[in-house]
């Protein structure tokens, strides 16, 4: 689910499930909510379906990606983690069909589904083809990748995820990926993520050079630089801090001046 059930004054989807530790029946079908986990930018649910003539129940995990902005594309690399959780949930179940939709079910639907096969395919033919691809999905449902902006979202998307593929690991997995792999192993994985980085311009710094007596060896960038508001006399509107979001409705101010964090 690519889609909050509302975004501004307009309804994007209706609420299909079941609040957490309640039942909702659809006809033959109750649905059981068992568990829920929020996340940065997503939401897992575990919903047990239940047939009530055929008393046969299946498990259902249901992923809500809960960052998809209004009119705009969500940051490749928030998209990213969320399809690296998916696509790891499936591999831990039984073999089932996966199921996408946003709210019209063309643009972000279209996107993500792309961006899922495309990664699979680039991994084992070691090319894509994204213009080829988005075609062929045209030919069977009109629009799908809505726009110009959601196109580039999947070239930064999959670009993300071959330059440094993401492995995510629950408790178990990570104490044994640590007894078995040497220091050696984990000093060439944290190279390749130094390698990957990204690399800024003096150009991507105007807010803070045009600051007197700001620090050069830790500055914010411009495109994560925070405004200040005041109207305090002289002291202009910079503030050497960054925004940053680690859970679902919480934000979080980073100063490397004061070296701790404050939460909003």
């Amino acid at each position: 689910m690519l889609t909050n059930l509302k975004e501004g004054r307009k309804l994007k989807c209706a609420q299909y499930w079941p609040d957490q530790n309640a039942t909702m029946t659809c006809e033959h079908v109750v649905l059981t909510a068992m568990e829920e986990w929020h996340y940065a930018y997503y939401v897992v649910r575990k919903i047990k379906m239940t047939h009530k003539q055929l008393k046969i129940s299946k498990p259902i995990t249901q992923y809500q990606y809960t960052a998809w902005p209004d009119h705009g594309t969500p940051y490749p690399l928030s998209l990213f983690l969320f399809l690296c959780h998916v696509t790891r949930g499936k591999a831990e179940e039984q073999k089932s069909p996966t199921l996408v939709h946003c709210s019209a079910g063309i643009g972000r639907t279209g996107t993500y589904i792309a961006i899922d096969v495309l990664y699979e395919a680039g991994k084992i033919d070691k090319k894509i083809n994204i213009a080829e691809y988005v075609k062929k999905m045209r030919q069977n449902r009109m629009n799908m990748v809505q726009t110009y902006e959601q196109y580039i979202t999947i070239f930064w998307t999959l670009h993300e995820m071959f330059k440094a593929p993401a492995v995510a690991l629950n408790a178990t997995g990570f104490l044994k990926k640590l007894q078995t792999k040497k220091e050696q192993s984990l000093g060439k994985e944290f190279q390749r993520l130094l390698s990957v980085r990204p690399h800024y311009k003096d150009l991507d710094y105007k807010m803070t050079s045009q600051v007197q007596g700001a620090r050069s060896t830790i500055r914010p960038l411009d495109k994560y630089i925070i405004y200040l508001t005041s109207n305090v006399p002289k002291r202009g509107n910079y503030i050497n801090e960054l925004l940053y979001r680690l859970l679902p409705r919480r934000m979080h101010l980073l100063s490397p001046i004061t070296r701790h964090q404050r939460t909003l």
